[in-house]
């Protein structure tokens, strides 16, 4: 297709979406992390590029994790919470679309739901977009644009780190290690900090190898506090000490222009609905 149709198409469909959010509010939902320097390339900017988009919609942030958001106010940073937020877009009168940037459909989605429907905000009144990984074109999605994003030599071996989940929502890692491993590169291989597969079964993987580099990155929104303790510390000593090594891309999936388009795309589909 001609890339200027393509920008046409583009511009019509950001147009229209922004039309639309003129009658709706929008809550950013976020895990949330206490690395101020992360929020600012993660959070902060997707949050200014919806406000540029959506300038006529009330736009309110706010986090999932309670842990979060209590140590920041003890650094006199105040965040909301998921009650906090939909209370403050309630005196808005207006429809409101719920973003889920979380990256899968787990735990902290079933938090989202729960913490709204306490409040007994009217359930025909809020809509949700769904998390950056659902399902399988999403993971395929993703595999492409880490492909693309991370450039290693012949020699080096890539593991992505995600945090893992104690919930069905974990099956979406070894997705995301099979379309790597068979429609990608089988050079990329997927871990979790705390579950399945853990750092025992990547020392295995990458015994069986046989090559002595290996390149972590991780497979996290933010790179926050897990990115710092368990993959620069734990994760890189482990391999050092069986002799690896290591090189850490520190970024989180948050920072790729790619995907935080992404979760604008999941803004407008679900006003576009609202039609």
């Amino acid at each position: 297709m001609n890339r200027y149709l393509v920008s046409l198409i583009s511009l019509v469909w950001f147009s229209s979406a922004s039309i639309l959010a003129q009658s709706s509010s929008i809550m950013m939902t976020y895990y949330g992390t206490t690395i101020d320097a992360a929020r600012v390339k993660t959070m902060d900017k997707l949050n200014a590029q919806v406000s540029h988009i959506f300038p006529q919609s009330a736009i309110v942030e706010a986090y999932t994790s309670e842990m979060v958001v209590r140590s920041l106010q003890k650094r006199g940073i105040k965040k909301n919470n998921v009650t906090e937020g939909i209370t403050l877009l309630r005196s808005k009168k207006q429809p409101v679309v719920i973003v889920n940037a979380q990256l899968l459909d787990g735990v902290m989605t079933d938090k989202i739901h729960a913490d709204i429907q306490a409040t007994g905000f009217c359930a025909d009144s809020v809509t949700y977009t769904r998390p950056l990984l659902y399902n399988s074109e999403d993971a395929r999605w993703l595999g492409d644009i880490l492909a693309k994003r991370i450039l290693h030599d012949e020699d080096e071996e890539i593991v992505l780190v995600g945090h893992g989940s104690d919930d069905s929502a974990n099956a979406m890692y070894a997705l995301i290690d099979y379309v790597m491993q068979h429609e990608v590169d089988d050079c990329f291989h997927v871990g979790t900090i705390e579950n399945y597969p853990d750092l025992n079964m990547i020392l295995k993987i990458l015994h069986k190898k046989k090559k002595h580099k290996v390149v972590l990155y991780p497979l996290l929104l933010i790179a926050g506090n897990h990115a710092l303790q368990d993959i620069q510390g734990v994760w890189k000593n482990a391999l050092e000490k069986e002799g690896y090594t290591v090189r850490i891309i520190q970024e989180g999936l948050l920072e790729i222009p790619e995907v935080q388009q992404r979760f604008i795309d999941k803004i407008c589909s679900e006003l576009h609905e609202k039609e």
